[in-house]
């Protein structure tokens, strides 16, 4: 949890627009936006190889997914309880792992 707290004050200060003026702090958000992307792209990636998703364009999937979490981000770690921060983060990687849209076996 206090990784959690030292990324949450981290992003925090990212995001202040009191800071964004500030050339350095928007390089670093870029960097780090960019290396989101390039990590999770990775993940896809490797789970295409080894046949754990189907996905068609790799580059599209991990700008929407990294969109979709940093729109949502704030939400899952306002939280202090592991619970609830465990409950969030379990329902987000659902979502992203198995859609919305009901499978037609059922």
């Amino acid at each position: 949890m206090n990784t959690i707290k030292v990324y949450n004050n981290f992003h925090s200060a990212l995001k202040n627009t009191r800071l964004r003026h500030i050339d350095f702090v928007r390089r670093l958000n870029i960097f780090y936006d960019n290396e989101e992307i390039r990590l999770f792209h990775n993940i896809l990636e490797e789970g295409v190889e080894k046949k754990y998703f189907s996905i068609t364009n790799l580059d599209m999937a991990s700008v929407a997914i990294i969109m979709a979490v940093k729109g949502i981000e704030d939400y899952i770690l306002r939280t202090e309880n592991p619970e609830i921060f465990t409950t969030r983060i379990d329902a987000l990687l659902k979502i992203i792992l198995h859609g919305i849209v009901r499978n037609h076996n059922d």
